[in-house]
């Protein structure tokens, strides 16, 4: 099969979205400033779409009826799915009665060995919906329980997958009464797992976060310490960025595209030309494009080209 290379480029979508889900929590808020400081892309959903999808991949009848909403949405959270799905079919529905929303920062991307997905260092956070907590110790009853850092933990592997020959190690624990922690990284979950149980506040580190956060799926990413990055120059706070934000409901996506430069008017360079994606210039150092969702080919190619941007590529 042909390589088809989805990291070609930076492709962002934008579009007016209509009525919005109610703001962040306290929890939340804390979670995805743990993960903006750490991580070079930082991205969040609501479980129930994680749950959806879930159960249209494990159940072939139900891929193209449930939902028209693309699949690629659900590439930032591969490996909790995946993860969970090795500790028995229902351990992500079960998880998802008791927390509402997932973050997930994510680093480190590396290509795969011939086909498939990008590989990368990824650490979610669970936040409880203030139900019921969970039967944790059920659902991670086939993992290892070990003691790290003085938390009891649970650990287990995954087998070698397409373009990464390597075995995954999970790391996962309950943190306080609020957020359930899983990481592929130990040295990462240690790190995660000790800012979320500090009482130092922390700021978030996302420009333009009180826009994005009330979206019931969202993506941040830094480019400023990116070598291969079309688009250069300035720091974490000021850029060069993008966020990428969706109207699961309405079916509507939005990217904004942050820049150092201000003064720039023109396209800056790294802006796919495409019919999906009209670029407009909103303000100082901000472009934005649209994008529905739906499961038709150009839509479906043009996602995966998003998602790779923000480091969540995949080579067919």
């Amino acid at each position: 099969m042909t390589k088809q290379w989805f990291l070609i480029g930076i492709m962002f979508i934008f579009c007016p979205l209509g009525t919005l889900n109610c703001a962040a929590t306290v929890q939340e808020m804390r979670a995805e400033a743990v993960l903006s400081h750490r991580f070079e892309t930082v991205a969040y959903t609501h479980a129930d779409l994680l749950v959806d999808y879930d159960i249209r991949e494990l159940d072939l009848s139900k891929r193209h009826v449930a939902t028209d909403l693309p699949l690629s949405l659900r590439l930032p959270f591969v490996y909790l799915v995946g993860g969970l799905r090795i500790l028995g079919p229902n351990a992500l529905r079960t998880l998802s009665q008791s927390y509402a929303a997932f973050a997930v920062g994510a680093t480190d991307f590396r290509p795969p060995e011939g086909l498939g997905m990008f590989s990368s260092h990824n650490c979610y956070i669970g936040v409880m919906n203030g139900g019921p907590h969970p039967n944790l110790d059920s659902i991670f009853s086939s993992a290892k329980a070990k003691f790290l850092d003085g938390m009891p933990v649970w650990v287990w592997s995954a087998p070698p997958y397409e373009g990464q020959p390597r075995t995954t190690t999970f790391y996962a624990a309950q943190v306080t009464d609020s957020y359930l922690l899983l990481a592929n990284d130990q040295g990462i979950f240690s790190d995660v797992l000790s800012a979320l149980r500090s009482t130092t506040d922390v700021s978030i580190s996302i420009p333009g976060w009180e826009a994005v956060s009330p979206h019931d799926y969202w993506l941040y990413r830094s480019l400023s310490q990116i070598p291969n990055s079309r688009i250069r120059g300035g720091d974490r706070t000021r850029g060069p960025a993008l966020t990428f934000f969706a109207d699961v409901n309405k079916r509507e996506s939005s990217v904004l595209v942050y820049l150092t430069d201000t003064t720039m008017n023109n396209t800056p360079d790294g802006l796919p030309a495409s019919k999906l994606c009209h670029y407009q210039h909103v303000a100082a150092g901000i472009w934005q494009a649209n994008l529905r969702l739906a499961q038709e080919p150009t839509t479906v190619s043009a996602l995966y080209q998003i998602l790779a941007a923000f480091g969540f590529g995949v080579v067919l």
